[in-house]
This record gives structure tokens, sequence and C-alpha cells, in this order.
């Protein structure tokens, strides 16, 4: 199961370049299976999500364990593309990334397009670094955006109206192999522990979801306008165009992304066409980001509870069931077993017990995204998501397996090969159509692992 877009001789360039400037290797990726394909590859996409570590945070972080050197922007840039090559992604959301225009002039050469946001009030900037924010790039040989279909905001306090930090950016893409659109949104919620924090993600959680839930009306009417107009004049075309590399400061560019980008080419035709929007018209939608709470807290349950039908990606059982998310299972325990997440999120020393605890069977390795020593403690957790659209309108295939201790060593996150204090996911997805896609380009490269 591979994504159609092969590596370049740009990306054999890019790679040799960044190999020659790091003098180790990072840490290799291995894949887990999820779900046997049902369609041909023309239908996979691969999506990345990653906080990469601001610099100026990373110096200034604690990091008791970890070595100065290893901190510096310049050491860790090449650890970073490593990593994001490695992925090879159509898609690739990070946060905390305060140097993008020269990320984005690596990425281009690997045939890559992007948009940023900056934070509000980066906390960067009182270490005199540059402010970080959240990018989307996206690979412009698989999907275009839309002009117009870029939006950033910072959530606001709901009691006072006031602009937090913290925001998301959304774009809308269209998939040029299998001739369908859809909306990520990537964002960094509320960091610290305590019922407070807590509070705040939820209610940041809920701004979110009403905002992408607003689009996708938007979205909706605009297909059922052009279903329409399909069943009186017989034909539809799509309108997006090819985006390029944008930043969105402040509440963003644009509230404009349900106007562009919109519609297919497998509109239905006649007078049922206008009465409703089959499921080749549905948008599906991907919510990724460092959410900084764990699974079962309040703010991943308003996700997952939401009438949007978003599915985490630690909801997926592996096939061979070797690894275990355990409480970091987004989902339920079992009646009558304690959440190690009911505290909304708090650091903790492990990802928590089990969600298997009650039941018979091995106790199966936990994962994390997250584990790092500072004076104040170890913290070892999952903190960062990728949700989608269920009902079989996207399928996860494989993502990588999360790090190990073992492998990460004694220092934990970031350390010597591996670039921030968060492990990356990447998850290759299968849209659910029914189009011959035989014919769409294979890539290159060899499977994961």
């Amino acid at each position: 199961m591979a994504s159609t877009g092969g590596p370049s001789e740009a990306q054999t360039g890019v790679s040799a370049a960044v190999s020659t400037s790091c003098n180790i290797s990072k840490l290799k990726r291995t894949p887990v299976i999820l779900n046997p394909p049902r369609k041909p590859p023309g239908a996979h996409f691969k999506v990345l999500q990653w906080n990469v570590l601001a610099d100026g945070l990373a110096q200034n972080g604690d990091f008791c364990r970890v070595h100065p050197d290893h901190l510096e922007w310049e050491y860790r840039k090449p650890l970073l593309l490593q990593e994001i090559m490695e992925a090879n992604a159509d898609i690739i959301c990070l946060q905390e990334l305060n140097h993008f225009e020269d990320l984005a002039q690596v990425l281009k050469e690997l045939g890559y397009e992007g948009a940023f946001r900056e934070k509000h009030a980066s906390p960067a900037l009182k270490y005199e670094y540059p402010p970080d924010g959240m990018a989307v790039f996206y690979r412009s040989g698989r999907f275009t955006c839309s002009a117009g279909a870029v939006e950033g905001r910072s959530f606001q306090d709901d009691c006072t109206g006031r602009e937090q930090s913290q925001g998301y950016l959304q774009i809308l893409l269209h998939d040029l192999v299998v001739g369908r659109d859809l909306l990520v949104v990537t964002t960094h919620l509320k960091a610290k522990d305590g019922a407070e924090c807590e509070d705040m993600r939820y209610q940041q959680a809920k701004q979110l979801l009403r905002n992408v839930s607003g689009t996708l009306e938007r979205l909706e009417k605009v297909s059922q306008e052009a279903a329409g107009a399909t069943g009186r004049n017989g034909s539809a075309a799509h309108s997006g165009g090819k985006g390029g590399s944008s930043k969105t400061g402040g509440n963003g560019s644009s509230n404009g992304a349900g106007k562009n980008g919109t519609g297919s080419g497998n509109a239905a035709s006649g007078p049922a066409a206008a009465a409703a929007v089959s499921k080749d018209h549905l948008v599906p939608v991907l919510v990724t980001g460092d959410f900084n709470t764990l699974p079962g807290s309040k703010t991943c349950r308003a996700f997952r509870e939401h009438p949007l039908g978003l599915m985490s990606l630690w909801e997926q059982r592996p096939i061979d069931a070797t690894l275990s998310s355990g409480s970091d299972m987004d989902v339920p325990p079992p009646t009558g077993a304690p959440s190690a997440a009911a505290n909304g999120g708090g650091s903790t020393a492990s990802a928590g017990a089990s969600s298997d605890a009650g039941c018979s069977g091995p106790t199966l390795p936990l994962e994390f995204s997250t584990w790092k020593f500072r004076v104040k403690g170890e913290s070892k957790r999952i903190s960062d998501y990728i949700y989608f659209s269920g009902d079989g309108l996207l399928r996860p295939l494989q993502r990588w397996r999360m790090l190990t201790e073992e492998e990460i060593g004694p220092t934990a996150l970031p350390s010597s090969a591996y670039a921030s204090d968060h492990v990356s996911l990447c998850c290759e997805f299968e849209w659910d159509v029914d189009a011959d896609l035989e014919w769409a380009p294979s890539s290159k490269e060899p499977d994961w692992g």
C-alpha cells in the first residue's frame, strides 16, 4: 500500500543534501496495518501530523536530560526533514513551526505548496525568536487549493470574547486523482494541566467543531446548487484552481472556504439530483493537531460525540493486535473500569492503565506520542491526534508505529536522533470511491518498513 507520490529527482537531491548536512540518521519508523485495502492505489493518500517543537521553546523548554546542542534549529532541521521525507505524505500538518519560509523552500523542491498561520502572542517571542504557528503543506501534483479556501483563526474566550493565543488553520483541498474535496484542519490547543486548562481546551474544541460544521454546510449548499444545475444543464464543472504558498496572520485571510473548490466530476444528473447530496458530494474532514490532553478527556469526547461523526486514529486496532494504546484508546473504558484521562489529561509518568482492564488476555505494549523529562518530572502520554470522517468516507489502512523508550534512549525527547519532543503520526487513508483508478500512477517507493 503506497502513496501515489513517488520520489522524484528533486527528492533524491534534497535527500542527499539533508544526509550530508546531518552527522546522524533519525530513528526509523515502521508500519502498523489497520485495514486491508479495498480500492486501488490511486484512492490512497498519506497524512503526516507533527508538533515539531518551536525554535526558542526548544532551548528554553527545560529539557533537563537533553544535550543543548541537540535543541538548536540547525541541528534539528535535517532530522526533521528526514522524518518528513521518510513519511512521503501527500498532506503535512505541523504545529510549533517558526521557520515556515525556510521549510517551505525545501518542501517546494519536493513538490509541496503550503499555508501558514502565525500564532497570536506566540510564547517564542519572549525568548526573541520568530513567532511559531501552524502549517499545512500538500503535494501539488496530487491536491490543489482554491483561492480563498484557506482560513486561519484564533480561538476566543467564551465569556470575555478576548482573542486567545491558540487557534487553527483550515484548508480546502481537491484531490486531482479521485476528483473529490477534502477539508483539512490543524490545531494546537491550550497547554498545561489542570481542570481550568481542560475547560479551555474543551471550549476551543467546540469552537473548532462549530466552524467546521458551518464550512461543511456552506459546501453542501454549493453542492446542492451544482447538482441542481447539473439536473437542468446536464453538466457541472469543478471550480478549484491551483494554489501556492501563503501565510495567514491574525484571524486569517479568508472566511470563504465554502465558496471555492467544490463540486465533483461524479455529479448526478436528473431532477432528483437537487433534492439530496449524494455520498460523492460529501466533503470528508481531517482534524489533526496537538490537543494537549489524554484520550477519554472531555475535549476528546467533544470530537467523538459531535454529529460530524469523526473517529480518532487511536481507535483503530492493528490487525495483528501487537500494539495497544491502552487507556490511550479514544473510547470509553469497560464498565466499572476507571478512566486514566478522567482528570482532564494531566501529565503522567506512564501512558496509563490498559483499556482492557478487567478483561482477560495478555497486556499489550502501550504507545505514547510525547515523552520528556523536565525538572518538575516526567511526562509520557498520548497528546497528538488525527480525527477523520467515519461512515466509510475515509478508511485508515496503516499508520506508523510509535517509537518506544528503548528506541529513543534514556534522554527521552528531543534526542540526538529525533528532532522534537513529540513523535509524529503518519497514516495512509483510502477514499471510498467507486471510480476505476487502476490507471492512477503508483509510487516507486517501497512499502513502509
